[in-house]
């Protein structure tokens, strides 16, 4: 498992910041085609991008100890051109999906607090230049 920016554990309800300050790398997932799967790796990477090349599933693979914060970043390219089905552990602020950018880039935070099944997950920006 890989936090960013700092390996956290949870202590007693509260962040231990103690952890690696390692910063992170960038797994660059490609172009995902229709009917693709673009896997974010979060026992090996907590920022990730990708370029949308037809509709396409976005789910993760590792391990979320429960006694640990796990968070990261992804930039999408060209998000909004094409559907992207969510794994079902990803949740969204009022329970919707975010609206991409069809041509351009577009951020997402997210976050877990030691729950695989509840990766909370954000739209930090918009078509970006």
């Amino acid at each position: 498992m890989v936090a960013w920016p700092y390996n956290t554990q949870l202590v007693s309800g509260l962040a231990d910041v103690r952890g690696s300050d390692t910063a992170p790398t960038i797994s660059d997932l490609g172009t995902i085609s229709a009917s693709g799967t673009a896997t974010m790796n979060l026992d090996t990477h907590s920022a990730f991008k990708f370029t949308v090349g037809g509709a396409m599933t976005l789910t993760y693979s590792g391990t979320i100890p429960s006694t640990q914060i796990v968070q990261g970043i992804i930039e999408i390219t060209n998000g909004g051109a094409y559907t992207i089905t969510y794994d079902s552990d990803f949740k969204f602020t009022d329970g919707t999906e975010p609206t991409l950018t069809a041509s351009g880039k577009d951020l997402l935070s997210f976050i877990s607090f030691g729950d695989s099944n509840n990766i909370y997950l954000f739209h930090i920006g918009r078509d970006l230049q």
